[in-house]
């Protein structure tokens, strides 16, 4: 009886640790996407005193107003992606 009683509460136990591991398995994930969200984010606004965006997709924007509208009003361009899934939209003139 002894025996089954320890072996039944290893088992709860066992279970609660397991639930617990995949609960802060969830939080970490989580506040790495967001940290990443955060610095890609950073990254891609434009230097005050360059209007250029720093690295990741290379700061462009979905729309020419939302674009020229981020770089104080200077005219920007269309650029196509230069491979299949890479970065492309609207950013400034070069």
């Amino acid at each position: 009886m002894v025996g089954q009683g320890a072996a039944q509460a290893a088992g709860t136990i066992g279970a609660a640790n397991a639930q617990a591991q995949g609960l802060a398995g969830i939080s970490g994930s989580i506040n790495s996407g967001i940290q990443n969200y955060s610095m890609m984010t950073a990254a891609n606004k434009p230097a005050a005193t360059t209007l250029y965006s720093g690295i990741g997709t290379g700061g462009f924007y979905g729309s020419e107003a939302a674009a020229s509208k981020a770089y104080g009003g200077a005219p920007v361009n269309y650029t196509a992606p230069t491979a299949p899934g890479g970065a492309g939209g609207w950013a400034i003139a070069q």
